[in-house]
């Protein structure tokens, strides 16, 4: 009776390691972040960008076989790196356009590559005009062609065409290229 009760009581410590070492994988797997990944496909099916929830945007192109041949990191959102400060926005009667003014100071470390500002949730009828591109169906700003050194700031001029005189506003969102 002795050496069974012995036994049975090897076997609940095993049945106890076990699922102690049970929860602790489980607690590392549900601690684990989930990234949403947004992808694009063209009309035969074949990925051609993927945009990761960090905001960085891979594009993707293949030969005539259909085998990938490269993957480029176009655009980084890098907002946040930094803080915006967005000025007054100004009417000009002269040219019936409003000017502003954005500063971008970097907050963390360089960011080296090229800095877009995105101005998204534009309201409708409201145009962005010195824009050089749009990204994620948002105008879009090169701020600085040669990065920007932490501590650094830069201030870029918008102009908006608003015909209906609604209120402007808009989301900054800032882009390493």
């Amino acid at each position: 009776m002795n050496i069974r009760m012995c036994i049975e009581s090897n076997d609940n410590i095993f049945i106890l390691v076990g699922v102690l070492v049970f929860l602790i994988l489980l607690s590392s797997f549900a601690s684990a972040t989930t990234e949403s990944i947004i992808y694009t496909y063209d009309n035969a099916g074949v990925l051609r960008t993927s945009v990761l929830g960090s905001g960085e945007t891979v594009q993707y192109s293949y030969d005539n076989s259909g085998n990938r041949l490269s993957q480029t990191i176009l655009f980084t959102d890098v907002s946040s790196q930094v803080s915006v400060t967005d000025g007054l926005i100004v009417y000009s009667r002269a040219t019936g356009l409003y000017n502003a003014q954005i500063t971008v100071t970097n907050i963390s470390s360089n960011i080296p590559g090229k800095v877009e500002v995105a101005l998204s949730n534009l309201p409708l009828g409201i145009t962005l005009l010195n824009y050089v591109g749009t990204y994620n169906g948002a105008p879009y700003i090169t701020a600085s062609t040669n990065g920007l050194a932490s501590g650094a700031s830069i201030t870029i001029a918008v102009q908006f065409k608003n015909p209906g005189n609604v209120k402007i506003n808009f989301t900054p969102v800032i882009y390493e290229e």
